[in-house]
């Protein structure tokens, strides 16, 4: 059956291929039969006929089925050519956007660490403006410190030396009273041992006119006993070592009083001072070795 279908579509093809070469033929050049028409419809019914008959056969249906089975597998293996390229878009899509997210992961980090790099750069600058600052601050504290020690060395030393020389100044204000009162004092004992001398005369003047009142006699021998009396008294003025109003000389620092303010013991004293020898021995000085 399969074979008959075949040859009536062969047949049906080659009389269709005749028919229409027939038509080009009298078309163009304008002559053949009327005959021509009917050859190729002819040829065409015979062709269909056979394509008919060709798809009841069982070997069409079979190849048909073959060709659907291709087909579909044709078409399965599509899709799933399909799908995997799909799939392999998916993946290289996934995989794009998982480097595009890396990517983006390191920049963010490179950004952070960037950022945490400038930060700790600002930090060791801050530190380092900090530190110089503190080193300023400590090193102006220091001259400050510097400054008022010196200021306080100087004045302590403008108060040590303005103290000492108060001080002198009150021990020589002291040893200049000192002096004028031990003159003062040597002046009232001269006074003083000049008006016991005046009383003396004026009793002896006294007892000399009440003498001479009751006799010549008397009266010579109290002048003689005054001319005696007046010799010795001359005899003791003339002596230093017997008169307790004699002038003597000492140091403040020495032990020792002196007759004379050119004596050896005195060679090598600064201030000399003078006194009775009277005072002198009240201080407890005793007489110079070389006099």
């Amino acid at each position: 059956m399969a074979n008959v279908a075949t040859a009536l579509m062969l047949v049906g093809f080659i009389l269709f291929i005749i028919g229409v070469v027939q038509v080009f033929r009298r078309h163009w050049k304008h002559n053949g039969s009327k005959r021509t028409k009917w050859v190729w419809i002819a040829g065409l019914i015979i062709m269909f006929t056979g394509g008919g008959l060709m798809s009841t056969t069982p070997e069409f249906k079979a190849e048909e089925a073959r060709e659907a089975l291709q087909a579909k597998k044709a078409a399965e293996d599509k899709k799933a050519a399909n799908d995997s390229r799909k799939a392999v878009a998916a993946k290289k899509a996934k995989a794009k956007k998982a480097a595009e997210a890396s990517k983006k992961a390191v920049a963010a980090k490179k950004a952070k660490a960037k950022k945490a790099a400038k930060a700790s750069k600002k930090a060791v600058a801050a530190k380092k403006a900090k530190a110089k600052k503190a080193a300023k601050a400590s090193k102006k504290a220091l001259a400050a410190k510097k400054a008022r020690a010196k200021k306080a060395a100087e004045a302590s030393k403008k108060a040590v030396a303005a103290r000492e020389s108060a001080k002198a100044k009150k021990a020589a204000e002291t040893s200049k009273k000192a002096v004028a009162a031990k003159k003062a004092a040597e002046s009232s004992s001269v006074k003083a041992a000049a008006a016991r001398a005046s009383s003396t005369k004026v009793a002896a003047a006294k007892r000399a006119a009440a003498a001479s009142a009751a006799s010549r006699k008397k009266a010579i021998a109290a002048s003689s006993s005054r001319a005696a009396s007046s010799s010795r008294a001359a005899v003791v003025n003339t002596d230093p070592h017997a008169n307790p109003n004699a002038t003597v000389y000492y140091t403040a620092t020495g032990t020792k009083y002196h007759y004379s303010d050119g004596c050896r013991g005195l060679s090598r004293a600064g201030t000399i001072m003078h006194t009775t020898q009277a005072n002198a021995k009240a201080k407890g000085l005793t007489l110079c070795g070389w006099e």
